[in-house]
């Protein structure tokens, strides 16, 4: 293995312990339940939310959206990113995940 490719094991590796954790963390499959009871056909992650730049980093990217779709095969899961269009143009990076109805 050359020092490219143990980086990029190195990163792969440290991602996936970062998202074990996170998942742990954030019990989404209850915060889906508490959701859906409410009458929501939905539910959303800001991607953007918080201080931490490491966790904004990795909540945004293309392999956090994965492991999400790996995790819940039966849920539509979407990225919506952009900005708001309004005087200051602040960004979001969504992600939305549908039980219902997909708006």
């Amino acid at each position: 293995m050359n020092f490219k490719e143990q980086l990029q094991k190195d990163r792969e590796e440290a991602f996936e312990v970062w998202y074990q954790r996170y998942k742990a963390r954030e019990d989404l499959k209850k915060e889906f339940r508490i959701s859906a009871a409410q009458g929501y056909t939905g539910y959303s992650i800001d991607c953007l939310e918080g201080y931490d730049s490491d966790v904004k980093r990795r909540k945004c990217s293309d392999e956090f959206l994965e492991h999400l779709k790996k995790d819940f095969p039966d849920l539509d899961i979407r990225r919506e990113t952009g900005t708001t269009g309004t005087f200051v143009n602040i960004p979001f990076n969504k992600i939305h995940f549908f039980w219902g109805e997909s708006e």
